[in-house]
């Protein structure tokens, strides 16, 4: 289970600078500070760890990304206290960017790696699992299959953030910007990722390889496509009372879903690289045993 610990210490670190991004808006200045120097140092740690689990598998790149990250983190923990906190919130705004690039860079490493390691193992076996070809219908390898649902997951994940933020960077409308339909227009892209991911599950059912987490997943698709959908229809109304938090709960529920899905998707897929290594050493075993 290490590639399953070092995805959910990058994964916090991700959460972590997504909300460094957004901090400096939704509190007053002396707070957000002070925010930013707790959530810092946590994402130093949780850094730091994960670049140890990554070194301890002699994973020279996994272990750097992370590296990086500790660093980062490290210098918006110096900035929170050595500058004032005007410039400070821009630093730690910049860090959390910073972080959450670094850490979505990890992660994607880390996924296209571990399903390449599971369809190589699956070469080598019987069975078939969600990382083994589509043989029906148009031919999509399940490494690219597992990684187009992670980045849709991931992408639906950073829409509703963005809804969330935006209720705090731009709480009224201007002439120049109108937050309403700018998550209409976030809200529209969205429910085509969370779409698309349903009916790529859906496309699924008839397979016997439909597993209760998949199900699990497929089931979120198909509510991240309901919040979008209501968030939609709520922006392009007239007349919606405390549309604004409208739009924070549902962009909120957003993220909620995507967060979910992604670790039902990565806990399903570590189950079944791990199962798979399992097979491939009782294989041996047997080997030995009959020589």
């Amino acid at each position: 289970m290490t590639h399953m610990r070092y995805w959910a210490m990058t994964f916090a670190v991700a959460i972590g600078g997504a909300f460094l991004a957004i901090e400096r808006f939704a509190f007053a200045p002396s707070n957000a500070v002070w925010i930013g120097f707790g959530v810092a140092a946590a994402a130093i740690v949780l850094s730091l760890a994960a670049a140890l689990v990554a070194l301890l598998r002699d994973n020279q790149t996994f272990s750097g990304v992370s590296a990086v990250s500790a660093l980062v983190a490290a210098w918006t923990v110096i900035a929170t206290r050595a500058f004032t906190a005007p410039t400070a919130l821009w630093l730690v705004f910049a860090g959390g960017i910073a972080l959450l690039a670094l850490s979505l860079r990890a992660l994607a490493l880390h996924e296209t790696t571990v399903e390449q390691v599971v369809h190589q193992l699956d070469l080598n076996g019987s069975g078939e699992t969600f990382a083994s070809i589509r043989r029906r219908g148009i031919e999509i390898s399940g490494t690219m299959r597992s990684w187009l649902h992670w980045l849709g997951h991931t992408g639906i994940g950073l829409a509703g953030a963005f809804v969330v933020a935006s209720t705090f960077i731009w709480p009224h409308a201007t002439p120049e910007l109108s937050p309403r339909w700018l998550a209409f227009g976030v809200a529209a892209v969205a429910g085509a990722i969370g779409l698309g991911l349903l009916l790529d599950g859906l496309a699924d059912v008839r397979r016997t390889n439909m597993t209760v987490a998949r199900t699990i997943e497929a089931l979120l698709a198909a509510a991240t496509v309901a919040l979008a959908g209501a968030l939609i229809v709520l922006t392009a109304a007239h007349g919606i009372g405390n549309l604004r938090w409208w739009m924070f709960g549902l962009g909120a529920g957003l993220v909620g879903a995507s967060l979910l899905a992604s670790i039902v998707h990565e806990l399903s897929t570590e189950r079944v690289r791990h199962e798979l290594e399992v097979g491939q050493a009782t294989v041996g075993e047997l080997a030995i045993a009959a020589g």
